[in-house]
């Protein structure tokens, strides 16, 4: 087993050690539950509901085809193919 001892900020915050993070699969902005049972706590990564992303995304300003939906997607996807040749 391995341990990790932290310092409780004034404001009652504690930094995650990077190799609970690590375990854990979770990064900023992640969210961690605290589960309280039978005299310990533990600490799990929390799962998104559907509640939490729910409009995260915003609605797009015009109704696109589906045709047009291919068409943007055709050029996003050639814009990245041409940057990862630009990087090598």
């Amino acid at each position: 087993m391995q341990e990790s001892l932290v310092t409780i900020s004034e404001k009652g915050q504690v930094t995650v050690p990077a190799e609970v993070r690590k375990f854990l699969g979770v990064s900023p902005k992640d969210k961690l539950t605290f589960v309280m049972e039978e005299g310990e706590v533990k600490v799990r990564a929390a799962k998104a509901s559907l509640d939490d992303i729910y409009q995260s995304v915003p609605a797009l300003s015009r109704h696109l085809t589906v045709e047009d939906t291919i068409a943007i997607a055709k050029e996003e996807h050639a814009q990245h193919v041409a940057q990862e040749g630009l990087e090598r």
